[in-house]
């Protein structure tokens, strides 16, 4: 689980993750890493569906603004005076 995550985040390291496990005790000290390392959320089966969603719709509107500013600054940078 953490193994194949810090890959990913190697090749990107934007990637926001929402780590989901079934296994709470056996995992707790990967989870620890995972977070140490960034992971937006750990989730425990079974999980709520509404509680994914909520998540999701964080992670969304996190990285729309953050898009949406760096497309202003781009465009500051393009034309000045405006």
């Amino acid at each position: 689980m953490v193994a194949e995550y810090l890959a990913i985040k190697k090749i990107n390291p934007g990637v926001i993750a929402v780590i989901m496990t079934g296994y709470r005790q056996e995992t707790a000290a990967l989870v620890d890493i995972a977070t140490k390392e960034s992971a937006y959320s750990v989730l425990y089966k079974p999980f709520d569906m509404e509680t994914l969603l909520k998540i999701v719709d964080e992670i969304w509107k996190k990285k729309r603004t953050t898009l949406l500013n760096r497309m202003c600054h781009e465009r500051k940078k393009l034309h000045p005076c405006r």
